[in-house]
């Protein structure tokens, strides 16, 4: 939720533009940042087993070993995670023609 990487600094933060849009269109969306004070936020832990969807949201380096099911829909786009995985869809989505279904 931050705005950089190892900051508390939440001004101008894209983290909750997306927020804002996802709950339009959610259920539910579970946010944590370890270094921005929220009483709204959950904890790590429970954010990546309740989500059915992550999003890295801001780089921070104790997340580049965070272990996530693979049945979770992961959106990457500071490619901190291994394997440049910037967006991988659960079997359950995947077309057998290869192409994706939203």
């Amino acid at each position: 939720m931050a705005f950089k990487r190892e900051s508390d600094d939440k001004r101008d933060s894209l983290p909750y533009k997306l927020k804002k849009l996802f709950e339009v269109e959610s259920n539910e969306v579970l946010c944590t940042d370890p270094y921005v004070p929220d009483a709204e936020f959950v904890s790590l832990e429970e954010a990546v087993q309740e989500a059915d969807i992550v999003v890295l949201g801001a780089p921070h380096e104790m997340y580049r070993h965070l272990r996530i099911s693979p049945d979770k829909v992961i959106v990457d786009v500071w490619n901190l995670w291994p394997h440049g995985v910037s967006f991988r869809l659960p079997r359950r989505l995947e077309r057998k023609d290869n192409s994706c279904e939203y």
